[in-house]
């Protein structure tokens, strides 16, 4: 455990606070900052002080979100051919071969996650 997260009065924080901004021009600890506040952005740097954390791009996260979407909604319905087609209309998507690899990709990522926290003694988050 780091200092950072032993008691501190509030100049104490404020002048921390100051520090880090200052030795940290190049990187993102102030909107850190704005977002977590203090104490989650204290615990945060405690638990990476020294890693580096790649955060997925807007297109990535775009993607992913329309893949788990075709997934929920396509497990949800009673006529998936019907909801295939509206779903290629809905994303351009061309092939209807491409809508059941992305369904068949999120099964398996669910359903290998939901093994592996039920291997651990963990929620199968069902």
């Amino acid at each position: 455990m780091l200092d950072i997260l032993k008691p501190m009065d509030r100049k104490q924080l404020d002048t921390l606070f100051i520090a880090l901004l200052h030795y940290s021009q190049h990187n993102i600890l102030p909107e850190l900052y704005e977002i977590f506040g203090e104490e989650s952005l204290l615990k945060f740097l405690d638990l990476f002080s020294g890693m580096t954390i790649k955060v997925p791009s807007h297109d990535q996260l775009s993607l992913i979100i329309r893949d788990v979407n075709i997934y929920i909604r396509l497990s949800r319905a009673d006529k998936k051919a019907d909801l295939i087609r509206e779903l290629m209309s809905e994303y351009g998507i061309e092939e209807e071969r491409s809508i059941t690899r992305i369904y068949t990709e999120i099964e398996t990522i669910v359903t290998t996650q939901a093994a592996l926290r039920k291997a651990v003694g963990g929620s199968d988050g069902g």
